[in-house]
């Protein structure tokens, strides 16, 4: 997204070995992008994605750190539709891109109750697809790049 912006993000995961795999899907709520030519011109835009993710649980880590979780290094991959509207121009349209990024990083829980943890993550995140946003007669309003994440959330163990 353009700037700082939030997200919902449910997931589910499983831990197999020293390997936790997540599922997961996030929407990121329109975010404004104005462009630097006209600055009452502009769009918003909005993501909505799936992902799959992998994190190594490192056997040292873990036993040091007990009974807390550290995933490292995790990866994973971004499916998902970028869709923008324009706004202050007289035909501001609107459009939508595929989405395809991938994320790598690291997260931990700690544990709050034996079915219950708070859940930390922080990765980067690297379009593969760099979908342009333009506006006809002002130019380019939004064009994703590299970008940090961090997410902070409640996780049920069953």
């Amino acid at each position: 997204m353009p700037r700082l912006s939030g997200a919902i993000e449910p997931w589910a995961g499983v831990v197999v070995g020293p390997a936790r795999l997540d599922a997961g899907a996030s929407f990121w709520p329109g975010s404004t992008a104005a462009s630097a030519a006209k600055p009452q011109s502009g769009g918003t835009i909005d993501l909505v994605a799936g992902s799959l993710t992998a994190c190594a649980l490192l056997p040292p880590l873990a036993r040091a750190v007990r009974p807390h979780e550290v995933g490292v290094p995790c990866a994973g991959v971004e499916f998902g539709r970028m869709h923008a509207e324009g706004y202050g121009v007289s035909d501001p349209g609107e459009g939508g891109a595929l989405w395809v990024a991938l994320r790598g990083g690291t997260a931990a829980a700690w544990v709050v109750a034996p079915w219950m943890r708070l859940r930390l993550r922080l990765e980067a995140v690297v379009p593969l697809k760099r979908p342009r946003f333009v506006l006809e007669g002002v130019g380019e309003v939004h064009a994703p790049s590299v970008a940090a994440r961090a997410a902070l959330g409640l996780e049920l163990a069953l």
